[in-house]
């Protein structure tokens, strides 16, 4: 049981927001790894980290000295063995390796105009290529700066990126105005605003209207053995006010600044300014304007699957490593492709004209597929897990097309895990939902959990076993949390409760993360549910049912910091208090899970979102967890707890 949680340790800060593999625009190769990569000019620290996991041996040249040092000490610092760094000698080309390339990285903005500037150096470079060798570099404005008349035989794919600058987080071949369109509308493009630089100023602001502010509230304490603060929330005041006009203010802006970089890029004269693209030079490239990637065709072809055709595009934000790219793929349309000359290998020095779509083109054409992958192998297990998950599900008969991704091919690609799903359509539920308690939404969830737990109810569990995972669990939680001792020998006492239990405890099919943004409203009124990697086929009950909850109680009460809203909402007489024990009573009885263990189960819920939640926190900021915040302050109202189950509220 748990075989997923238990599978895992659980280190403090080994998934830290920012951590994020770079060079996302390996993935639009026919293939990853490679033998030799040369790269011209100084690459982001994320970048060079990559091509040094993908590729065997790695050259940096530099265009001065400078960049020669500051790549001399980056390397030295993360003991990158197989690069090399050199300083380039336009005159010689004795200090290249003469060693066949199969790619040609041209990095940085000015790079490519310096290399015009040194041809004999650019033929040398490019002379190194293999026969299948590709060239890969990047530009903003509506000129090509890179000089390809020794690349005029090769074919040529450009592709439309954000943001502005840094890593790429989304690439749609240029022409394809109906990828791109939905790109736009489904928010699935990175702004070119640093949000989360504009959001710490915002902070920043907030903490110095807090700063002399009454201590926090006992819930939210840390929950180390230092004591407690036992002074009270203080009522709203100008300090309050303060912090959250700076929130709002922040938000505002940052809404400002996107509709107002989404309105110049359609701009004939602002437009070119604010477009990114990417320039794939090769063979193989130009099937990318008609194709996906060749790999995922292969993979999909291996399952009897045929992607040939298909528009797509890639979308590679997120600020975890653990985040997977995602490949959109959509049926064509006859109007879905311009075919301009920028597509063609004999488009070298023309123009890019704007191939965007204005706002009478848009197209509201959802996707056949998406394909998920993952950007290290260290993760591998995790989407193995969602493959594994939606088909076991597939076979016991829960949900439908509409309400759970299918698996349509799966496979490895350099050791790399990717797994085709069909497109769920509708919109999130975040979006859809009232966030009241007689939301049909938020009751279709419901509904949805406890009818899975229902059909795939192992009602054998044995109580010691149970026990004894949780306490497992249990121990790593007070290791890296370090409890108080009356907050441990509560959570002793409630495994304790569990393990003693005369009757067989039902496991059941767990998600893992049922949060409202794992879930879509689609269009006929239901729900669907996402995102599986953190399935287990023998999970514990109620779970699922309590962190749903959770999630869209604290939707609810948007007012309140979302710990402060969960107790508004459940540890008080509230519709959805009642609801929560309503819903709660009946899934019990569904599965024939005695209701005094319902508190038990709620409380281990947290200790087990807590122990996850380490992943995400500098070992500093453990204390400051959502997680363990919201158990303390559960102990700490723990009658509230019990009458959920024990009263005539529920």
């Amino acid at each position: 049981m748990l075989e997923t949680t238990t599978s895992t340790i659980f280190i403090p800060g080994s998934n830290l927001k920012g951590n994020v593999t770079g060079a996302n625009w390996l993935f639009l190769l026919p293939k990853l790894r490679m033998r030799h990569v040369i790269c011209v000019g100084m690459p982001l620290p994320s970048t060079l980290l990559s091509l040094a996991n993908f590729c065997r041996h790695v050259t940096i040249v530099c265009t001065d000295e400078t960049q020669e040092e500051q790549m001399d000490l980056a390397v030295d610092e993360a003991d990158l063995r197989n690069v090399e760094v050199l300083l380039a000698r336009p005159a010689s080309s004795t200090m290249l390796p003469d060693q066949p390339a199969d790619l040609l990285l041209i990095n940085g903005r000015n790079t490519a105009g310096w290399l015009n500037q040194h041809s004999g150096l650019r033929a040398e470079l490019l002379r190194l290529l293999t026969a299948d060798g590709l060239v890969y570099h990047e530009y903003v404005g509506n000129a090509n700066p890179f000089d390809g008349e020794a690349l005029s035989g090769r074919e040529m794919c450009q592709f439309w990126l954000t943001p502005l600058s840094g890593e790429m987080h989304t690439a749609v071949p240029q022409g394809d105005r109906a990828t791109t369109a939905y790109f736009r509308q489904k928010q699935l493009y990175s702004p070119s605003v640093n949000k989360q630089l504009i959001k710490r100023v915002g902070a920043a602001l907030g903490k110095v209207a807090k700063r002399q502010s009454t201590p926090p509230a006992a819930h939210l304490a840390p929950i180390h053995n230092a004591p407690a603060p036992t002074a009270k929330r203080a009522a709203s005041g100008p300090k309050r006010q303060l912090r959250k006009m700076a929130r709002q203010m922040v938000n505002a802006f940052l809404d400002t600044v996107e509709t107002a970089e989404e309105h110049l890029s359609r701009q004939p004269v602002t437009g070119p300014m604010l477009r990114r693209r990417g320039v794939l030079q090769g063979a193989g490239a130009t099937e990318l304007a008609q194709h996906p990637p060749r790999y995922l065709r292969q993979i999909a072809h291996a399952d009897g699957v045929e992607l040939d055709g298909l528009r797509w595009g890639l979308s590679a934000s997120g600020e975890y490593s653990s985040r997977k790219l995602l490949f959109f793929l959509f049926d064509r349309q006859a109007e879905a492709i311009l075919h301009e000359p920028s597509l063609h290998k004999d488009a070298q020095h023309g123009d890019s004209r704007s191939t965007e779509p204005g706002d009478t083109e848009h197209q509201d054409t959802e996707p056949r597929y998406i394909v998920k992958m993952v950007r290290d192998s260290v993760f591998n297990e995790r989407l193995e897990n969602e493959c594994r998950s939606l088909r076991l599900l597939h076979a016991a008969g829960v949900g439908d097309a509409e309400t759970l991704p299918q698996v349509v091919f799966a496979g490895h690609h350099d050791g790399l895990a990717l797994v085709g799903e069909s497109a769920v359509g509708g919109i999130p539920l975040r979006s859809a939902a009232h966030y009241t308690a007689e939301c049909p939404y938020v009751h279709a969830a419901i509904d949805w959990l406890t009818d899975m737990a229902v059909k795939t109810v192992n009602p054998t569990g044995h109580p010691q076993e149970v026990g004894g995972v949780l306490r497992q669990l249990f121990e790593q939680f007070d290791e890296i949390y370090q409890l108080k001792s009356e907050h441990r020998t509560f959570l002793a006492n409630q495994i304790a409760r569990i393990e003693q239990s005369q009757a067989a405890l039902p496991l059941v099919f767990q998600h893992g993360d049922p949060g409202t943004w794992n879930m879509m409203a689609t269009p006929s009124g239901r729900v669907a549910i996402l995102d599986w990697e953190a399935a287990e086929t023998n999970g514990m009950p109620l779970w699922d049912l309590f962190y749903f909850l959770r999630s869209y109680t604290v939707g609810a009460a948007r007012a309140h910091d979302s710990i402060a809203g969960f107790q508004q909402q459940i540890f008080h007489d509230t519709p959805l208090r009642a609801l929560f024990s309503a819903v709660t009573t009946r899934y019990c009885q569904q599965i024939g899970l005695d209701l005094s263990l319902a508190e038990s189960f709620f409380y281990t819920c947290w200790m087990h979102r807590a122990l996850k939640e380490a992943t995400r926190l500098p070992v500093k900021r453990l204390g400051q967890g959502h997680y363990v915040n919201l158990l303390a302050t559960s102990i700490e109202n723990r009658h509230a707890v019990q009458t959920l189950w024990t009263s005539t509220d529920g």
